[in-house]
């Protein structure tokens, strides 16, 4: 977590942080996020839980939902994109990887210049990047 904080922060990204399920979406109603990264497996809830939630009906619906997770098999990409997640990494994963998929959100921006952005990566308490 402490590379994705610091990554995003030097690229003008505002991050909030959760270490489970059901925080992480009390949080995300409160921060209005313009992006949410979350892991799939997560104390509480799921991501999977969190993005049904999200995508039903809420003022956040239209907000990206990507997932970053150790699931890397093409069935998983497939899963997870065919359940609202509107991204998906694979861990391992490399600093670019994160920055494209980040400026594939916010299309106008690059990723050094969308200091207005701000981020939500909800992670496991053993999760890393």
């Amino acid at each position: 977590m402490r590379l994705l904080d610091s990554l995003m922060q030097s690229q003008g990204f505002e991050i909030i942080f959760s270490i489970g399920g059901a925080d992480a979406l009390e949080l995300v109603h409160e921060h209005h996020p313009d992006l949410i990264i979350l892991d799939i497996v997560l104390p509480f809830l799921s991501g999977f839980e969190i993005v049904q939630l999200l995508k039903r009906g809420t003022r956040l619906v239209h907000v990206p939902v990507t997932t970053m997770t150790a699931y890397a098999t093409l069935a998983d990409e497939d899963k997870f994109l065919g359940k609202s997640f509107n991204g998906y990494l694979a861990k391992p994963v490399s600093t670019l990887d994160i920055l494209e998929m980040v400026a594939g959100f916010f299309k106008s921006a690059e990723p050094s210049c969308a200091s207005e952005a701000s981020a939500l990566r909800a992670a496991g308490q053993t999760a890393s990047v």
